[in-house]
């Protein structure tokens, strides 16, 4: 029995239809060493000065690259993560290229006040991401820019700085109220990768930062996949990789009211004064969503062990060695088993299917305002898209606040 095909995705007046023709640890539209080949030559037109394999400068081997923009009117230094050494040079180069993009992309904004704009608007302003201890005036005059849904290509109006990335010292006050940041930007072969990439990150960052939410409440149990239920060409060979280094992976399940997968890897080194690190993962497939999440935590753990990023001082290093003092223990204190092998994967074979299949979860969850935005990327033979999802609960990041979902969230609907 086939799969019935889904129905093209609108923006912008156009139908989009994407196909995967690669499968093996993550899907794309084509194989990571044919994306790096086809970017590569465009690097210098975004000021990337190169792209570098940090693998070495750790221990545990998975391979992790950086990309080096050092004019970034943001991060100068962006990591890259896969199960092969070609996967990591490609997300390093297109996580380069989107902070660009999103930097530099000359955005359209109209000045008016919440009221002036309150028949454009998805939804209350509130449910925007929005700072800690700020407040959004009335009477003040914002700048908003256009995003479309991805429902029905019909078009909205958001604050601007949740579309591209602001430049320069932007302090959280009535000027800036609202919590700019990378959550939704992403990139990809085509712009369906990308929203597909995109929408993965909204909804993984709300998971993680709902359940971080409800264990900081005390009481509920970390659900945990059970090791022995791993299976697949890929995710069995990483733990192995860790295991020989002397590191082991606890991989946390995440499960929210919208039912894509999502996982949170905390990365543990046996021996004391390393530090605890964590990734996450989100993917219709639950492998690759756990694949994403240990790969990311390794990422986290050898870009600080390097110094390669420009955000993390010595104050930062010095804190995450001593995290794994109480934290190891704390990961594993009180755990519910959770077997990946009876989650089922909801990946379909296109783009446009999986796109149809989150509409389709967040719609049913209550989310009815599904908004993007390309960015122009052409000239890097690349697409960049910025996902925006009102009500979703954003990173939690300590300026940011975390929203009335994440605070309110009941883990225990989800414990076995």
């Amino acid at each position: 029995m086939t799969t019935p095909a889904a129905a093209p995705i609108r923006y912008d007046g156009r139908d989009h239809a994407a196909a995967k023709h690669f499968v093996a640890g993550a899907h794309r539209a084509m194989p990571p060493e044919e994306t790096l080949e086809r970017v590569r030559p465009h690097l210098a037109k975004g000021g990337i000065t190169r792209i570098a394999d940090v693998t070495g400068l750790d221990t545990i081997g998975l391979p992790v690259a950086v990309a080096t923009r050092p004019a970034s009117g943001t991060l100068a230094v962006e990591g890259g993560k896969g199960a092969t050494f070609a996967a990591a040079m490609a997300s390093a180069a297109m996580e380069a290229i989107e902070r660009f993009v999103a930097e530099t992309f000359p955005i359209e904004k109209v000045w008016a006040t919440t009221g002036e704009m309150a028949d454009r608007l998805p939804c209350a302003v509130q449910e925007f991401p929005v700072s800690r201890h700020t407040s959004i005036a009335t009477d003040r005059r914002y700048a908003w820019s256009m995003m479309r849904d991805l429902h029905d290509d019909a078009e909205w109006w958001v604050p601007s700085d949740l579309v591209v990335l602001p430049t320069g010292v932007m302090v959280p006050n009535l000027s800036h109220p609202w919590a700019a940041g990378s959550n939704g930007l992403a990139s990809g072969n085509d712009l369906l990768e990308a929203l597909c990439a995109g929408l993965y990150e909204v909804i993984e960052r709300d998971a993680t930062t709902c359940w971080r939410s409800a264990g900081s409440r005390g009481g509920v149990p970390l659900l945990v996949v059970d090791q022995d239920s791993l299976s697949g060409p890929v995710l069995p060979g990483l733990l192995d990789v860790l295991d020989r280094a002397g590191a082991d992976a606890v991989i946390a399940w995440c499960p929210t009211d919208i039912g894509v997968p999502v996982a949170m890897a905390y990365v543990v080194d046996r021996e004391r004064g390393i530090g605890l690190y964590q990734g996450y993962g989100c993917h219709l497939d639950p492998e690759i969503a756990v694949i994403r999440a240990v790969t990311e935590a390794v990422q986290s753990r050898t870009i600080i062990v390097s110094g390669a990023r420009d955000d993390q001082l010595r104050p930062v290093y010095e804190a995450m060695k001593r995290s794994d003092v109480y934290a190891a223990a704390a990961v594993v204190d009180r755990q519910e088993l959770v077997s990946l092998s009876d989650i089922p994967s909801l990946a379909t074979p296109t783009f446009e299917g999986d796109v149809r299949v989150v509409l389709d979860r967040l719609a049913r969850a209550g989310f009815h305002r599904v908004l993007a935005r390309e960015l122009d990327a052409s000239q890097f033979e690349a697409s960049v898209a910025r996902v925006l999802v009102p009500g979703l609960a954003p990173h939690d990041f300590a300026w940011v606040d975390v929203g009335e979902r994440a605070r309110t969230f009941d883990a225990w609907a989800y414990v076995p």
